[in-house]
C-alpha cells in the first residue's frame, strides 16, 4: 500500500555535509490539502569525499525503507561558486554531488530521484529571517541550516510547478492523484 506521506532529503555537500529530512503529507502536495511539515529533522556527516557519499546514501536507503517502494525526493546543492578558485576543498562539494549522482545511478539510494538545486536560489528563498519565521531555523550550525534552506525551497518549487514537482517523486504513482 502507498504511503500517505513524502520525502525529502536535502544535502548541502562540502567538508562537512548538512542534511536535512522532511516529511510531508502527499496530499499537500499532489492534493487539494494545504501545505503541512509533519515531520523534519537535521544532521551532519563526516569524513572524506567518499565516505560521506556512502553515509548520505546509506540515510537515503534508510528512510526508503520507512515507505516501501516509494522514492525520496534527494535535492543536493549545485555548484555556482563563480571563477575559478585554487584551493581545492572549495571544490569538495562538486565531487561529493558528482558521487551522490554516481551512487544513485548505480541505484545504491533504492528508488530515490536526485536533482541538483541552485545554491544562490536556496540562499535568495529560504533566508535566515524566513526560517525563522517558519520555526524552520537550527541553531549553530551552518551546514544543517543550508540544507533547510534547500529543503524548504525544494519544497516550494514543487509546489508552485508541477513539472518539477513530477521530477522530485517520481510521475509513475503520482498520476493516482
Amino acid at each position: 500500500m502507498t504511503s500517505n506521506y513524502l520525502n525529502l532529503f536535502a544535502i548541502d555537500p562540502g567538508g562537512v555535509s548538512g542534511w536535512a529530512h522532511f516529511i510531508i503529507p502527499r496530499a499537500s502536495m499532489f492534493g487539494d490539502a494545504e501545505s503541512e511539515v509533519t515531520d523534519w529533522s537535521t544532521g551532519e556527516v563526516y569524513g572524506d569525499e567518499d565516505s560521506q557519499a556512502i553515509d548520505i546514501s546509506r540515510l537515503v536507503r534508510e528512510i526508503q525503507s520507512m515507505d516501501y517502494k516509494l522514492g525520496v525526493a534527494v535535492v543536493c546543492e549545485d555548484w555556482d561558486y563563480g571563477s575559478p578558485l585554487k584551493d581545492p576543498e572549495v571544490y569538495s562539494p562538486v565531487r561529493i554531488a558528482a558521487k551522490l549522482k554516481l551512487l544513485n545511478h548505480m541505484h545504491m539510494m533504492e528508488d530515490a530521484t536526485f536533482t541538483l538545486q541552485s545554491r544562490t536560489q536556496a540562499m535568495s528563498t529560504a533566508t535566515d529571517e524566513r526560517l525563522k519565521a517558519k520555526g524552520f531555523w537550527v541553531p549553530g550550525s551552518t551546514h544543517k541550516q543550508d540544507a533547510t534552506r534547500h529543503a524548504i525551497t525544494a519544497l516550494r518549487r514543487a509546489k508552485q510547478k508541477r513539472v518539477f514537482r513530477n521530477r522530485l517523486w517520481d510521475t509513475a504513482w503520482a498520476s493516482i492523484w
